[in-house]
C-alpha cells in the first residue's frame, strides 16, 4: 500500500526547507505502521513509499491509523530517532514494547500527538526528548508511558484533555496545560522537575513511595490518584532547588473516594544542609488529610488550608506566611528538631524580598480542639517594625513547655526602631500550658513578657521607653536589624 504519492513527497521536502529556515523541527515525511507486529527498526513494519519501506527518522511523523487492525505492540528493534508520533484510529491499543531507547525531537513542537485518537497507546521502551515538547492526548484517551523518560536539558508540555501516565521524568520541567498527568510507582522515583499545573488540569499522585517534583507553580489540582488499597494514602515530596520560590495556587486534596495524600516539603541531601533550601509557597486551598513535614526548606502559606493532619517542622524547617492552616480534629502542630543548630521557625508573615514582611499566621480550628506545641529547638520568630509586629494565632491550645532535650525559642527580630508600648505576638483561644525556654533577644531588647492568662488570651512583649533604649543601643544590645533566621 503506498501512504505517500509523488506530489505529497515533494510537498513534505519543501514543508522541511520552510520549517528549517524558520527555525522549527523540519518535517520530512509521514509514514504508517503496517498491520503486523514486526519491530520498528524493519523497512516491513511500515507501510510502503515512493521509495519502498522506509523506516521513520529523526524528522518523520510515524503514524498508527485504521490499517493497524487489531491490538498490537512491537519492540524498537534498535535505538531509534523519530520526529513525532501520531495516533489517530488503530483497531485497538497499540503500542512499543520494552527494550532500547526511542528518542522523540519533535515535529513544530510535538513529540507525541493523540488529539484525534480513538485508541489508548503505550510506551515501555526508553524515552529521551530530543527537543522541549508536547504530548496531546484527547478526551478518554490514555498514554501510558511505563519506562523512564530523560528530558535531556528539555521540557514537556501535556496538552489535551485525556491521561497521561509517567513513570518517571528525570529533572524535566512539565507543564500541564490540560487534562491529567498521573505518576507512575518506580521503586526508586526519580527527581522530576518543575511541575506548572495550569487553571483545570491535575497532577494525580499514585506512587507508593513518594512522588519527588522539585517544586509546584500553577493554579490547577494535585490530587491522590484513588489508587491502591481501600485507604491506602499517597504521597508527594517537594524538593526545592536552593534560593528559588515556587508559588502554587491551585489545590492540594485527596482522592475523590476520601483517600489521604501525604505532603511533605523536604531538601535532605548528603551531605546534610546547614540551612533551609529553597521556598514553596501556597496561595490557594490545602485540603488533603495526610500528614505534613517540612525539613530543610521553607514553605508560606498564604491561602487557606481545611482539615489537615499531623503538621510537624523539623531540622531546618521554616513555615510561615498570612493565611490559616487549618487542621483536622485532635490534631498536633508541632515545632522541633534534634539539634539547636538545625532548629524549626514559625515565623508569621511573608518574608521574601519586596513583601510586607509584618504579618498574621493562623494555626488551628475552631471546635476541633487542636494544640500548637513549640518542643526541644523550635522557635518562633516574631519581628517588629515601628509600630507593628507579626501575630501567630493560635485557634486552639498552646503548649510552650521546653523538653529536658532543649529548649524551645521566642526569637524577636528588630527591622526598624520599635514603638514604645505593647506588641501583641500570640493570641490562643485555648489554654497556655509553660513559657518559652529562651527569650535573650527580648534580654537585649530591654523588653518584658506577659503570658496572659485562662484562655482566650495573648502573649504580649512591651518596649520600654526610649531613655531604657537608648541605654541599650550604647552598649551593643539593641539589635536594630534583621537577624539570621536560623
Amino acid at each position: 500500500m503506498r501512504l505517500n504519492t509523488s506530489h505529497c513527497y515533494r510537498w513534505s521536502l519543501m514543508s522541511a526547507v520552510s520549517l528549517a529556515l524558520a527555525g522549527q523541527a523540519a518535517y520530512a515525511a509521514t509514514i504508517a505502521r503496517e498491520n503486523n507486529a514486526d519491530a520498528l527498526n524493519l523497512g516491513s513494519a511500515w507501510q510502503d513509499t515512493v521509495d519502498g519501506d522506509v523506516v521513520p527518522g529523526a524528522t518523520d511523523i510515524a503514524l498508527w491509523d485504521s490499517a493497524i487492525l487489531a491490538p498490537t505492540g512491537s519492540v524498537l528493534g534498535t535505538n531509534t530517532t523519530w520526529g513525532q508520533i501520531q495516533v489517530t484510529n488503530p483497531a485497538g491499543a497499540a503500542g512499543i514494547l520494552a527494550g532500547n531507547t526511542l528518542t522523540l525531537n519533535g515535529v513544530s513542537g510535538v513529540g507525541i500527538d493523540m488529539s484525534a485518537a480513538t485508541a489508548d497507546f503505550g510506551i515501555a521502551s526508553g524515552v529521551t526528548l530530543g527537543g522541549s515538547q508536547s504530548w496531546n492526548v484527547g478526551a478518554g484517551r490514555l498514554l501510558q508511558v511505563t519506562t523512564n523518560v530523560q528530558g535531556g536539558g528539555h521540557s514537556l508540555t501535556k496538552d489535551g484533555a485525556g491521561t497521561l501516565y509517567l513513570q518517571n521524568l528525570y529533572s524535566t520541567p512539565l507543564t500541564i496545560n490540560a487534562g491529567a498527568v498521573r505518576t507512575g510507582q518506580p521503586s526508586a522515583p526519580a527527581k522530576w522537575g518543575v511541575v506548572d499545573i495550569k487553571s483545570g488540569a491535575i497532577l494525580q499522585i499514585d506512587n507508593n513511595s513518594a512522588a519527588r517534583v522539585t517544586g509546584l507553580t500553577g493554579s490547577g489540582i494535585v490530587e491522590h490518584s484513588n489508587g491502591g488499597g481501600a485507604t491506602q494514602a499517597r504521597s508527594i515530596l517537594l524538593i526545592p532547588n536552593a534560593n528559588e520560590v515556587y508559588v502554587f495556587g491551585g489545590t492540594i486534596r485527596n482522592s475523590s473516594g476520601g483517600k489521604a495524600l501525604n505532603v511533605s516539603i523536604d531538601n535532605n541531601a548528603s551531605p546534610e544542609p546547614t540551612s533551609p533550601i529553597g521556598t514553596q509557597v501556597f496561595t490557594g486551598s490545602l485540603e488533603y488529610t495526610g500528614t505534613t513535614i517540612v525539613r530543610y526548606a521553607t514553605v508560606l502559606i498564604n491561602g487557606t488550608t481545611s482539615g489537615l493532619g499531623a503538621f510537624r517542622l523539623d531540622k531546618h524547617g521554616v513555615v510561615g506566611g498570612t493565611g490559616t492552616i487549618g487542621l483536622a480534629s485532635n490534631i498536633e502542630f508541632r515545632i522541633e528538631s534534634s539539634q539547636d543548630a538545625q532548629r524549626s521557625v514559625l515565623t508569621p508573615g511573608d518574608h521574601r524580598a519586596g513583601e510586607d514582611p509584618i504579618g498574621e499566621l493562623t494555626i488551628g480550628t475552631a471546635g476541633n480542639n487542636n494544640l500548637v506545641y513549640f518542643r526541644r529547638h523550635g522557635t518562633l520568630l516574631i519581628e517588629l517594625d515601628g509600630a507593628q509586629s507579626d501575630r501567630l494565632n493560635v485557634v486552639g491550645d498552646l503548649n510552650l513547655t521546653p523538653t529536658a532535650a532543649g529548649p524551645n525559642r521566642l526569637l524577636v527580630d528588630v527591622l526598624g526602631a520599635p514603638t514604645v508600648g505593647t506588641y501583641t505576638i500570640v493570641t490562643y483561644t485555648g489554654t497556655l500550658t509553660g513559657t518559652f525556654g529562651d527569650i535573650s533577644s527580648l534580654t537585649e531588647l530591654g523588653s518584658t513578657i506577659d503570658y496572659g492568662t485562662g484562655t482566650n488570651s495573648a502573649i504580649t512583649i512591651a518596649v520600654p521607653e526610649p531613655g531604657s533604649l537608648c541605654l541599650l543601643a550604647g552598649a551593643g544590645l539593641l539589635a536594630v536589624k534583621r537577624r539570621r533566621r536560623q
